[in-house]
């Protein structure tokens, strides 16, 4: 070939098209080409109005308050045109005033954390990267960054930042947490409550969150999102595992679409399994039995009674507990309306914190409660599980080489996705190991943290705190607030934790089903309040205003009143279940006599000994139809009177009590007199019980605290109605008979079709 010979002179032609990729994407372009000459507008007025801004809502606040306060820093202080580009030794002086300026939300905190300048610097360098160029004079160079450095520990040396964190951390492990939840519920029961499906649904999230190991925020409605970023009945799959519908053959899958930095990411969710813990100690921290509890009471699941609702499931081909409304956030809101849960409204994050500080508050806890404490302490009870305990379904380097994947894939989750979650049912190892008493175990105080911290508020209190946070204002509930959150900081740093040796759990003798088996009157007539000396005699004491005859059980047999004035006083002292039917005593008295409450305990739990009701099945019953309200709402003692007096058409107590699906009738919680010895008084209003407990006195309430209780049969038992002694004692007034009753001592009002004789009611 010559030398003179040029290859680029050449000309080769066009390359060869492969055939197949002729119309590769041609749809496309033909869309392109047809509206350019709307994209060609669109995209570049999409360009011009972009904001500076990305991630979660509560981080987009950040940034917007962040540059707000420099871009105000420049203009103002600096006197800067806010086109041109800042320099580090802007954000340096920015920062040096604006420390001074900030002031940490945390009560008592003085000063704020160097983490919040180091988040501020993030915020306010993505800001520059993303205003202007390298072009444009925006640099921000290492030797900004080293002398920001300096900058910051100069200011905590000075005390002008602090390092590290302010608050402590508390570790709430699955024991603290079952102390917690079995304190709030045995309060509801002794005090009572605005309404138990409220009571319900607070369990429910601590449990649940507890139980899953997650953050709150990834159950719940985390503020400024607008979809649906919460767990749903959908994501819950409840399915029965065995040959019979069994409530511990029931496993559970739970899928969270809602974990924190992948509330947009479709498909990339977490699931996590759960079955009913195996010991009925643990029946009130076990997340599966008040999820039933709180769908059976409000009709999230096809039946009332929970062997329906097994049945149905049994009887599917996926053998799957069906929900009524799948949409349905599983935490539901609470309401200041009669609902109390507005079921279809996602609970914020907040009404968890306020319920885990609330339970806090009530099993008197010596540390401080929050709602991450619960991750904290289950990922410890986890760490600590023993080495017996077999772990399986995890990612491991050997699982990596078998996929022939880079080392790497390990840190960027690759192979996780491959291998998908775990399987393994940590809460009820965490349950099984609970004896185990970790060195940081929180403290219980032995004296009630709620007698101090929501005793009255005093004057001298009220000028004290004025004077310390006069920039606080002066609003009657923030100053309350504040003072009452003093109260409990003081509790906590001064109370005495009881005996080391409570701490750690022991089987409790009266468990909280054998609580929850009595009738909504049972609860109210034994309840812990001063107790009544019933006489030894076989006859009551008689009392001078009261005719001696009406203690004389053969007259009694023999009398007979008017059916309009029993039908009175069987409205003024009994609920009714059915119309006609006496169960539930509006004045009812105590006694000290134990045999008459061992004999209660097994007629209202069933069987011999009480032991067949003693179970997880037995929790779930009760609890999902215990219906006492407890309530000082406008017209409260009225709407429950006209309910008492025509309770099959009235439908007044609507307002301020649920009924139906497997709830009970409402009734009322009455409030006992706790000032005075032996006295019988209770009412269904606080304002009265302090009225009386104001104006009474000992003497004048002795003979009224004298009671007999009688407890004859099954139905009597469970209602707990009270002896015809007392009704008699209360209706001495009561006129001649039109209609004759049997007044045996054996049997409970009921009339007698035949005017001469009695049947038992």
């Amino acid at each position: 070939m010559d030398d003179d010979f040029n290859s680029s002179d050449v000309d080769f032609g066009p390359p060869e098209t492969d055939k197949r990729g002729r119309a590769v994407g041609q749809e496309s372009i033909d869309q392109i080409i047809q509206n350019s000459a709307v994209n060609r507008l669109a995209s570049k007025k999409r360009v011009k109005q972009l904001q500076f801004g990305y991630g979660a809502p509560s981080y987009r606040f950040a940034q917007d308050l962040w540059v707000r306060r420099f871009n105000t820093y420049r203009q103002h202080t600096l006197r800067q045109d806010l086109t041109i580009p800042f320099t580090g030794e802007d954000l340096i002086r920015f920062f040096d005033s604006v420390i001074d300026i900030v002031k940490p939300i945390d009560t008592g905190k003085p000063v704020p954390n160097v983490s919040l300048v180091n988040r501020a610097f993030k915020i306010l360098l993505a800001y520059g990267e993303f205003t202007w160029t390298e072009g444009d004079g925006f640099q921000i160079s290492r030797h900004d960054g080293r002398r920001l450095q300096s900058f910051l520990d100069d200011a905590v040396k000075a005390g002008r930042l602090i390092k590290g964190s302010w608050r402590k951390c508390t570790w709430i492990g699955f024991a603290t947490l079952s102390r917690m939840v079995r304190a709030f519920v045995e309060r509801c029961l002794d005090k009572g409550c605005s309404g138990w499906d409220v009571a319900v649904a607070k369990c429910l999230s601590i449990t649940l969150v507890s139980a899953l190991g997650c953050r709150s925020g990834d159950v719940a409605f985390s503020t400024g999102y607008t979809g649906e970023e919460y767990l749903q009945y959908r994501h819950i799959e409840l399915t029965i595992d065995g040959h019979a519908a069994n409530f511990h053959n029931i496993r559970a899958a739970i899928t969270l679409e809602s974990v924190k930095g992948h509330k947009d990411a479709l498909n990339e969710n977490f699931v996590r399994f759960l079955r009913p813990l195996d010991d009925v100690e643990c029946a009130h921290v076990c997340p599966i039995t008040w999820l039933l509890v709180h769908s059976l009471r409000n009709g999230l699941v096809y039946g009332t009674t929970l062997p329906e609702v097994l049945n149905r499931a049994f009887d599917r081909a996926d053998r799957r507990i069906e929900w009524t409304q799948p949409s349905f956030p599983v935490l539901a809101a609470f309401t200041h309306g009669p609902t109390r849960c507005d079921l279809p409204k996602p609970a914020l994050i907040y009404q968890l914190l306020r319920t885990i500080k609330e339970m806090g508050l009530i099993s008197n806890i010596l540390s401080r409660v929050y709602m991450h404490a619960t991750r904290l302490g289950a990922i410890r009870d986890i760490a600590h599980l023993p080495r017996s305990n077999e772990s399986f379904g995890y990612t491991t380097d050997e699982h990596r080489q078998i996929l022939m994947h880079k080392p790497s894939s390990i840190n960027r989750g690759v192979t996780e996705k491959y291998i998908g979650d775990t399987s393994q049912e940590l809460y009820n190892d965490r349950a099984a190991n609970r004896s185990k008493v970790h060195r940081r175990e929180p403290r219980f105080a032995s004296t009630s943290a709620v007698d101090v911290v929501n005793a009255p508020v005093t004057e001298q209190e009220i000028h004290e705190w004025q004077e310390r946070n006069a920039r606080q204002g002066q609003a009657k509930r923030r100053l309350q607030a504040g003072i009452r959150r003093e109260r409990l900081a003081s509790f906590i740093e001064n109370a005495e934790p009881e005996d080391i040796s409570k701490q750690k759990p022991e089987p409790r003798q009266t468990s909280l089903v054998a609580l929850a088996a009595r009738s909504a009157s049972a609860i109210n007539a034994r309840r812990s309040s001063p107790s009544v000396t019933v006489p030894t005699d076989s006859r009551i004491p008689t009392d001078p205003n009261i005719d001696p005859a009406l203690f004389d059980n053969d007259l009694l047999e023999q009398t007979s009143v008017p059916a309009a004035d029993i039908n009175l006083l069987q409205t003024t002292l009994f609920l009714a279940d059915e119309p006609g039917e006496a169960t539930e005593p509006g004045q009812i008295g105590h006694n000290d006599c134990t045999t008459i409450d061992e004999e209660a305990d097994r007629l209202l739990l069933g069987g011999d000994g009480g032991t067949n009701a003693d179970s997880a099945e037995s929790f779930i019953k009760h609890y999902s139809q215990i219906n006492v309200v407890r309530s000082e709402g406008h017209g409260y003692s009225v709407k429950w009177a006209a309910y008492l007096a025509n309770k099959s058409k009235d439908d007044t107590i609507d307002s301020i009590a649920m009924r139906g699906n497997s709830r009970d009738d409402p009734t009322p919680y009455m409030h006992r007199c706790e000032k005075t010895p032996n006295c019988s008084y209770q009412t269904d209003s606080r304002s009265s019980m302090v009225q009386h407990e104001r104006d009474t006195s000992h003497a004048s309430t002795v003979a009224a605290g004298q009671l007999h209780v009688y407890i004859r049969d099954a139905k009597a038992a469970r209602a707990s109605v009270v002896g015809i002694h007392y009704a008699i004692i209360l209706s001495s007034a009561i006129k001649l008979p039109t209609q004759h009753y049997n007044f045996g001592t054996s049997h409970y009002l009921s009339p007698d079709p035949n005017g001469s004789g009695g049947r038992p009611a």
